[in-house]
């Protein structure tokens, strides 16, 4: 183990861990295992995860870890951030990081501003990958082994992405040899998807449109679409992917209202274009082929934007 990490868990006694809002495979994965890693090797510890409400995708995930939803006490010796690219995005989590006697960092966006008292950030596919290497992974079992497994396969795209290197395969291998089923994983995350998952995948492709001649497609879901389909936010899992995937497209982006002209934005990237950039113009951010952001406001002018940006890198 990180002999940094370690010492700065070994004299600490009340831990919180949290990702960032709208939990994702990376952060919950990152978020259990860790927990999971520091109870089994620290006994005296209490460690607690703050996170919003998982999605039913990962329940098989679930175990005996103290996962809180709403934050209460303040009052937390070390804070421990993970796959979290801006301390803002820790969302209600937040008051504890600045109210934490001391504070880690550890990440992987290439745009994470370093903002905690120690941070552990680099170029790697996901924050998962990253504890395997600042762990100690002979001291896994099979629930951390599944969470780190789950984090890597989800932020890779099923190891599609271009973020997937030598090390991941080798990393995954290592993984799969603690005894779980790893394919019911890639199934749950990438295959199974649920009716109203389906029917909002449906509606964006109907709402897709082109730009750049056809080399940027995006979409649009406003509430209105999430109401006509009685569903929400969290049924919108896989749509920028599936938008990326369109022949000879270099760009996607996909857009959903969440509240009255405020809107969450994610983008994808093939080939030439830097993802990362377009998204740190409206202070967002993350990796070059995989970013994201928020905006409020009239929603025709950021996509305007967008494509402008897009096309600066063409």
């Amino acid at each position: 183990m990180d002999k940094k990490l370690e010492k700065i868990i070994s004299k600490n006694n009340k831990i919180m861990l949290a990702g960032h809002i709208k939990p994702d495979g990376d952060s919950i994965g990152a978020a259990l295992a860790l927990s999971r890693y520091i109870q089994s090797k620290f006994k005296d510890k209490q460690v607690d995860i703050y996170m919003e409400n998982m999605p039913p995708v990962y329940d098989f995930l679930i175990g005996n870890d103290r996962i809180i939803t709403s934050i209460e006490d303040l009052d937390y010796d070390l804070f421990i951030a993970l796959d979290c690219g801006d301390q803002d995005r820790l969302g209600e989590a937040l008051r504890v990081f600045q109210n934490a006697s001391s504070t880690v960092n550890i990440d992987h966006h290439i745009s994470n501003p370093k903002y905690a008292q120690i941070n552990y950030v680099t170029n790697i596919s996901s924050t998962c990958e990253y504890l395997c290497e600042l762990l100690d992974m002979d001291c896994f079992n099979n629930n951390i082994a599944k969470a780190l497994y789950t984090g890597i396969v989800f932020d890779t795209g099923g190891m599609k992405h271009s973020n997937t290197t030598k090390n991941t395969f080798n990393t995954l291998g290592q993984l799969i040899e603690y005894d779980f089923d790893f394919s019911m994983i890639m199934d749950q995350l990438f295959n199974q998807k649920t009716y109203l998952q389906n029917k909002l995948l449906g509606q964006s492709l109907l709402n897709a449109q082109t730009a750049l001649d056809h080399r940027v497609i995006y979409s649009i879901l406003t509430k209105d679409d999430f109401e006509k389909h009685e569903s929400n936010p969290g049924h919108t899992e896989g749509i920028v992917e599936q938008l990326r995937v369109t022949k000879d497209v270099l760009m996607a982006f996909f857009i959903y209202e969440h509240e009255d002209n405020a809107y969450k934005i994610s983008l994808r990237s093939k080939d030439k274009i830097d993802v990362c950039k377009i998204a740190q113009h409206f202070n967002g951010g993350g990796h070059t082929k995989a970013s994201g952001c928020s905006y409020e406001g009239d929603i025709q002018q950021a996509v305007d934007k967008i494509i402008a940006l897009a096309q600066e890198q063409i």
